[in-house]
């Protein structure tokens, strides 16, 4: 291979051959640093070397002549012969850098719904579709076109720290979400670290939130009525968009229903006509949508009945849900429920959420003597003890029919103001 002492008068000098050549440095400090003229007169700089341990040898390129001048190739081609001492290959950095352009948290959050989906056909992660909104909702707007191995925990931090303003709750459960993700990101070779993980958890507030008689009163003339609904969009910008007619007073019925039997909102927005059995008077919620895996019989009392009675009369005859989110839709009206119960509590100046309604119906289920035991298995609660976890299977059906019909004789009366007829009660011996 020729040898060539570089001035610039040198390089410029150098002509086209029928083929490439290669042009090595005479200098001996410029060890294997070289320019290739091309047939179709390009001039590149390469630096020639050998990797570290294993002895390889590698071409790398440093620019072209004259663009990248003599002084700043012999520059580039030292800081490339010290790179390649300690294994930092220009090529690596960049195949390392395209690497990342690649694996975006958008391409993260494209394959984890694969994985999630599959863990939750198998009735293990049951909490997939609202940690699929929350993220879709809180993170991908910010963090979408990052690199995922840019995401810091201070990034991390941030994101739930300004979700803390909403309450410590939801950021909590927010970088709950998070770490589970990122987990899986490690797991399957995404991050070399979960940035979620051991972060501090802000202290929660329980809440113990209990409506009075008259503001269940307020309440349920507010689901009589027929205003329309305005809900949140969920985004950002708060946009709102006018629920049609059909799917207002579809959610009415949904609150009412909440009122009623006092069960979860989730479980009451995904219920499905072939769990509910208007015969036997028998709403039956399978283990593998209970939050504790139990398969859960709700009793119906006579106003369930009748709510439940009449969306089966004019119900789609194919309709899987009791509450679509349209009469031809096959999706239950889940996804707008919570925003409701915030439409609710505008627009009758109540603060409550879903939830408060199913404290409030096991309050006053105490109030009526009801046993905490059995209130415990109208919610569905895990039975404590040994003996009623292990051996005691029982399930009470009785005792929770006279129960939820002793509730709703006591909320016919409040929401039309009759008062409650009073029964003495036998002095004990």
């Amino acid at each position: 291979m020729p040898r060539l002492r570089f001035t610039a008068r040198e390089l410029n000098a150098l002509r086209p051959q029928p083929s490439s050549v290669d042009y090595w440095s005479a200098n001996p400090k410029e060890l294997w640093l070289a320019i290739r003229a091309w047939p179709g007169g390009t001039k590149a700089w390469l630096q020639y070397t050998r990797q570290t341990g294993d002895g390889r040898k590698r071409r790398i390129m440093l620019g072209t002549f004259p663009d990248t001048k003599l002084a700043k190739a012999r520059k580039l081609a030292a800081d490339a012969r010290a790179k390649v001492k300690v294994r930092q290959l220009p090529a690596d950095e960049r195949r390392a850098e395209r690497e990342a352009q690649r694996n975006t948290v958008a391409a993260l959050f494209k394959a984890y719904p694969e994985h999630a989906d599959v863990r939750h056909e198998a009735g293990e992660y049951r909490s997939w579709p609202d940690v699929k909104r929350s993220l879709e909702r809180d993170v991908q707007p910010d963090w979408n076109t990052r690199p995922v191995t840019d995401i810091r925990r201070r990034d991390v931090l941030e994101l739930v720290t300004r979700k803390a303003k909403t309450g410590a709750t939801a950021a909590n459960r927010l970088q709950a979400r998070l770490s589970m993700l990122f987990a899986y990101g490690v797991e399957a070779d995404w991050l070399p670290a979960n940035s979620a993980a051991g972060l501090h958890k802000r202290r929660e507030q329980a809440r113990d939130r209990v409506l009075k008689a008259d503001e269940l009163r307020d309440l349920w003339r507010s689901l009589d009525a027929d205003n329309p609904f305005s809900l949140s969009r969920g985004t950002k910008s708060d946009t709102r968009i006018e629920m049609p007619a059909e799917t207002g007073e579809t959610l009415r019925h949904l609150f009412k229903l909440l009122l009623v039997c006092g069960q979860r909102l989730g479980k009451s927005s995904r219920m499905k006509w072939a769990d509910v059995d208007l015969d036997a008077k028998r709403w039956t919620i399978p283990a593998t949508e209970t939050k504790n895996r139990i398969t859960h019989q709700v009793p119906l009392s006579e106003p369930a009945v009748e709510l439940l009675q009449a969306r089966s009369d004019t119900a789609h005859p194919l309709g899987t849900y009791v509450f679509p989110s349209s009469a031809k839709s096959d999706a239950s009206v889940l996804v707008w429920s919570k925003r409701t119960a915030a439409a609710l509590a505008a627009a009758t100046g109540i603060p409550f959420t879903a939830h408060d309604l199913r404290r409030t119906v096991a309050t006053m289920m105490g109030e009526l003597g009801i046993e905490a035991d059995t209130i415990g298995l109208v919610l569905n609660h895990r039975k404590p003890g040994v003996t009623t976890r292990h051996y005691d299977h029982s399930t009470r059906e009785t005792a929770k029919r006279a129960a939820l019909d002793r509730w709703a004789q006591r909320l016919t009366q409040i929401v039309t103001e009759t008062p409650a007829k009073v029964t003495p009660m036998r002095a004990r011996a």
